[in-house]
């Protein structure tokens, strides 16, 4: 049977685990998480306290790996865990302030990177990439993940598939792999012989924990470096990881199509091209920043930044900036690491502003506001922002601003383009 169908399948695995291997490098590049300890938070982020047992199903995670994951977040400080009186068997996890401005801040980040992904594609290419991953998602028994307001419904599916993966390695019979050691092999296929940091960069882990990997699997991997003074070690696959990973395609191949079926498979198939296109989107532009690069000094978080500082000069303009929209937005600026005269300009004005109370010192916000102007303007045109441009950056913040879209449309219409 696998002669005649699952090809599209098995094409679509390696595919989907390569954007899962870019998400785990994202994760740990810009957020110093490892993408299980993102997805923790990520489902944390519910009114009320969570039992583990429901973290362990939400993840598609065994409990001893979310039990050492909880523990992990607890000292960074990102949870808190108590035990209940009437249920002595397991407790509850929730997040803590810390946990949340966490929450908050990869929030941001990933709503940003998402559309920024899906720029290039059409409303109805959109649509398909939507039930592309959504239903396999449902084939492969993903549990539904946590939706917010503000969330991309991409998104949404990509962090669901990102844990049905999971699944369907771990339930191959006889390979004895994780998830992390199958994306080590077929990362080791595709590029051949390479340095153990760079694998490990590339796979969102840190070196030691590779190394842990890398002496389970012995018999499939060769090692050079390790015996001589050179600590850079390079990996290859031998002729039995090679075979093996023939064998895995195979059995994956045949239990994707067992999951998710053929009438499924047949509408991959067509839509096999959209998903390559996609993948490369992935692969480009945002997801190949370099580490230690953050997000917001990319121009696209840039825009929201800049939509805010406009939104900003023009409510303290007219003395209608409250107090904790000023916090809000000071803290936006706080993080952003910028060598430009706006950066510093927006700083400056959010942060002075955090001092003010509403109705006092509106002359000191106008000047801070008009030397925010003037730096903005700078920028603008040596980056060559159209008011049209401008207009749609900013009618899209309802969420991050926290106003109702009534207030913010009042807000734009009013934001003095023709003086910037």
């Amino acid at each position: 049977m696998l002669e005649t169908h699952g090809n599209s399948l098995r094409q679509a695995l390696r595919l989907l685990l390569r954007f899962q291997r870019k998400n785990r490098y994202l994760a740990s590049a810009w957020g110093a998480l490892r993408i299980a300890e993102q997805q923790l938070l990520l489902e944390l982020d519910t009114p009320g306290a969570v039992r583990p047992s429901e973290l362990s199903w939400r993840l598609c995670l065994p409990m001893p790996n979310v039990s050492h994951l909880i523990a992990s977040m607890k000292r960074k400080g990102y949870v808190a865990s108590y035990p209940l009186s009437f249920d002595k068997r397991e407790g509850r996890v929730t997040l803590t302030k810390k946990g949340v401005s966490k929450v908050r801040e990869t929030d941001r980040i990933s709503n940003f990177l998402m559309h920024d992904f899906v720029n290039p594609f059409s409303d109805e290419e959109q649509r398909i990439l939507h039930r592309l991953f959504a239903e396999m998602g449902d084939g492969l028994g993903a549990p539904p993940s946590v939706c917010k307001p503000g969330d991309h419904p991409l998104r949404i599916e990509t962090r669901r598939l990102t844990r049905s993966l999971g699944i369907i390695t771990r339930d191959l019979a006889g390979t004895g792999l994780t998830n992390i050691e199958l994306q080590l092999l077929y990362l080791l296929q595709e590029k051949g012989p390479s340095a153990r940091e760079e694998l490990a960069e590339e796979l969102g882990i840190t070196a030691s924990a590779l190394s842990r990997g890398i002496s389970r699997l012995k018999k499939l991997l060769a090692v050079k470096g390790e015996k001589s003074r050179d600590k850079r070690l390079i990996l290859k696959l031998t002729e039995q990881g090679q075979t093996q990973i023939e064998k895995i395609d195979s059995l994956l191949g045949a239990e994707f199509l067992r999951r998710c079926g053929e009438e499924y498979e047949r509408f991959l198939g067509a839509n096999m091209a959209l998903l390559e296109k996609a993948l490369a989107v992935w692969n480009s532009d945002l997801a190949n920043m370099p580490a230690g690069v953050r997000v917001e000094t990319h121009p696209s978080y840039f825009e929201g930044l800049i939509a805010q500082a406009l939104i900003f000069i023009s409510t303290s303009k007219d003395g209608l900036l409250l107090r904790e929209q000023a916090f809000r937005l000071g803290s936006e600026a706080i993080i952003v690491y910028l060598d430009s005269t706006v950066g510093l300009a927006i700083s400056l004005m959010q942060n002075q502003a955090v001092g003010f109370g509403v109705n006092e010192n509106i002359g000191n916000l106008a000047l801070l506001a008009d030397a925010a102007r003037g730096a903005l303007r700078e920028y603008l045109q040596a980056n060559a922002y159209s008011e049209l441009r401008l207009s749609r950056i900013a009618a899209e913040l309802p969420h991050q601003l926290g106003i109702s879209s009534n207030r913010q449309r009042s807000i734009v219409s009013a934001i003095p383009f023709s003086e910037i």
